[in-house]
């Protein structure tokens, strides 16, 4: 199978399932968004966040060194992470469904620390789009900076 990003069926097939109770389908905020599959209660932990602590300096450097090797699925890999402060980061290889989750100035889920987790702020419908305020964790000035991430200055 050659991946294709905007495919929705590639995105299920190769995205991690580390949320039970959700389907990722097309969003009306961005592209595709994680969607719940039944209700979800306030207070309600969807899941633990898990990969290794790395300085974000390293990981921007292995990334780039690997990069002309993963032509094309560089989407899929090395590219998920939280910030953890302004140098380092919680590093997950693989894509899972969390980067699925919208961003949205009035969110209905939030990460929690220690351990990291994302927490149901309110009671969520069947069917509902998840949504994080990416606001809330501690972002570095450079991620912040990227044209794409215009959207996030201000609160």
């Amino acid at each position: 199978m050659i991946f294709d990003p905007g495919n929705l069926s590639h995105v299920r097939e190769l995205t991690l399932d580390n949320i039970n109770a959700t389907r990722i389908d097309k969003s009306t905020l961005h592209g595709f968004g994680l969607f719940a599959t039944q209700s979800i209660k306030q207070g309600c932990i969807l899941c633990l966040l898990d990969g290794q602590v790395i300085d974000k300096q390293i990981y921007d450097h292995i990334c780039s060194a690997l990069l002309p090797s993963i032509n094309g699925i560089q989407s899929y890999l090395f590219m998920e992470c939280n910030y953890l402060n302004e140098h380092e980061i919680l590093a997950r290889t693989f894509r899972t469904k969390y980067s699925y989750i919208n961003h949205s100035s009035r969110p209905n889920v939030s990460i929690r620390y220690h351990p990291i987790r994302v927490v149901a702020n309110q009671n969520i419908t069947e069917g509902s789009e998840l949504t994080i305020d990416y606001r809330e964790e501690p972002l570095t000035k450079s991620y912040l900076a990227r044209p794409e991430k215009q959207f996030l200055q201000g609160k």
